[in-house]
């Protein structure tokens, strides 16, 4: 005869299992990419490639309007939800051997990065590296499912950039079965405890 104390073993050693599968079943996932700067994205680029930006010469007034940069088009799982979004990349270009005018970045609205006067002049002999790591508050930014790169320039000549990259991390919202499951395991064994 098995006794009280194995049956319960066995249970909550079952409901362990059966609720680790349940909350693995699916996992965190990141989506990443480099921000689209083609003329279909951005009527204002003058660069040959889709990732790289330069826009021609201008010379005032100061700030400029904003213009299209580029543009990250990507979906969500429809049982995730974004957690964390990094945007990364460079002021001026090495591989244009150019740097960049005055400016100030915005994705989908979010002040994301400035070049002042200093980085404008260090990006004449070097790439100046930027990043932004999104709030919380922030991620409902991008659930449209589209991330466009916008710039204000802010002096003369000419806003350049190199690649810039985003990292879209997402993970998967509570299920209500999980939750279901939980909550019967939970039950079941109180009701055990009880007898």
């Amino acid at each position: 005869m098995i006794s009280t104390v194995s049956k319960r073993r066995a249970f909550c050693g079952g409901m362990l299992i059966l609720l680790t599968y349940a909350l693995g079943a699916a996992q965190a996932s990141t989506i990443s990419g480099l921000i689209n700067t083609s003329a279909a994205f951005s009527p204002t680029n003058q660069s040959s490639d889709s990732v790289t930006y330069f826009n021609a010469p201008s010379f005032g007034p100061f700030p400029g309007a904003a213009v299209a940069i580029g543009e990250f088009d990507f979906s969500i799982p429809s049982t995730d939800s974004i957690v964390a979004a990094t945007i990364t990349g460079h002021f001026g270009s090495d591989s244009l051997g150019s740097g960049t005018s005055q400016l100030s970045l915005f994705l989908n609205g979010v002040a994301l990065a400035s070049c002042d006067a200093a980085c404008s002049i260090n990006s004449e002999t070097a790439d100046v590296a930027w990043s932004y790591t999104f709030t919380a508050p922030q991620l409902s930014s991008l659930l449209s499912g589209q991330a466009i790169l916008s710039a204000v320039q802010r002096s003369a000549s000419q806003m350049v950039l190199d690649p810039t990259s985003i990292s879209i991390q997402t993970a998967p919202v509570p299920l209500p079965a999980t939750l279901w499951l939980l909550g019967s395991g939970l039950l079941s064994l109180f009701g055990i405890r009880r007898r």
